[in-house]
C-alpha cells in the first residue's frame, strides 16, 4: 500500500475474544496506529461447542465493538476447526445490528460445507454482501471496500461470484 509501508497481507488481523477485552482494546489501538484497515473476529474457543447464536454474539460483541471504536472496519470470522463452533447467519445478523455493526464490512467463512455454511449466509437478507472466493482478490480489494463502506463474502472453498448482490451502505 502506497505511503503506508503495508503489503495487502498485513492489512488484516485477527483479534481473539479468549484474549479479553483490556488486550483488545489495545491490540485494536496499535492496529489503528500502525495503519491497517481491518480487524477480524472469530468465535472464542471458550465458547462450548453446543453455544447458541445469542452466545457466539455475545461473545463477540464486546471484540466488534473494541475494533470499531478504534475507527477499524471490522470482519467476522467462522473457523470452527480453530474455535470450537460456528458463527451461524442469526449470529452474524445480531452483530450486524448490533452498535459497532455498522463498521462490520466483510464475512470470511472457513468451513468444509458449503451448503450448511456459505449458502445459508448468501440466502440471509440481513447479510448482504458483495460474494468473492479467491483470497487474493479479497485482501487486495478489500482496504477499497473498507474504504467505501461496502462489505464483501468470502468463502475457502467453491468458486461462486454473486454480481447480483448490492453493497449495504451505512453512515456512521
Amino acid at each position: 500500500l502506497p505511503g503506508r509501508g503495508l503489503s495487502p497481507e498485513e492489512i488484516t488481523a485477527l483479534l481473539r475474544p479468549e484474549d479479553g477485552m483490556e488486550t483488545n482494546r489495545r491490540l485494536a489501538g496499535l492496529l489503528a496506529e500502525l495503519g491497517y484497515v481491518v480487524a477480524f473476529v472469530r468465535p472464542g474457543r471458550d465458547l462450548s461447542p453446543a453455544a447458541g447464536d445469542d452466545e457466539v454474539a455475545a461473545n463477540m460483541l464486546p471484540v466488534v465493538q473494541a475494533i470499531a471504536e478504534a475507527g477499524l472496519a471490522v470482519g467476522l470470522y467462522s473457523i470452527p476447526d480453530v474455535s470450537g463452533v460456528a458463527m451461524k447467519t442469526d449470529a452474524a445478523a445480531r452483530l450486524v445490528a448490533a452498535p459497532g455493526g455498522e463498521r462490520i464490512v466483510a464475512i470470511k467463512i472457513t468451513e468444509a460445507n458449503y451448503e450448511a455454511s456459505t449458502l445459508r449466509f448468501l440466502a440471509d437478507a440481513r447479510l448482504r454482501y458483495a460474494f468473492v472466493t479467491d483470497q487474493r482478490l479479497f485482501v487486495g480489494g478489500l482496504l477499497a471496500l473498507a474504504t467505501q463502506r461496502r462489505r464483501v463474502f468470502v468463502h475457502d472453498v467453491g468458486v461462486v461470484i454473486n454480481p447480483a448482490a448490492e453493497p449495504d451502505h451505512r453512515e456512521d
